[in-house]
């Protein structure tokens, strides 16, 4: 799958689990966080597009997903990660 297609489907997959998605630019790489009983996953924008792919896989792979159709390609390259 295309990289530019597999971050769209890994952002809708965090959309769907209530996931805020904030990019930013900074000296990071990207992770969850809670603002106010928010869940927040911080990417930095200017990371190239396969480490914002890792950053999602890493940070999904520990959620609960079984609620969710996932396609089978995408759950594969998240089950790598756990």
């Amino acid at each position: 799958m295309e990289e530019k297609k597999l971050l769209a489907q890994l952002e809708e997959i965090a959309r769907q689990l209530d996931i805020e998605l904030r990019w930013d630019d900074g000296e990071f790489t990207g992770g969850s966080c809670r603002l106010r009983n928010k869940r927040l996953l911080l990417i930095n924008r200017s990371l190239p597009t396969f480490l914002k792919i890792e950053v999602l896989c890493r940070e999904l792979s520990e959620r609960d997903l079984s609620g969710i159709f996932i396609l089978p390609a995408i759950r594969e390259k998240l089950s790598t990660f756990r």
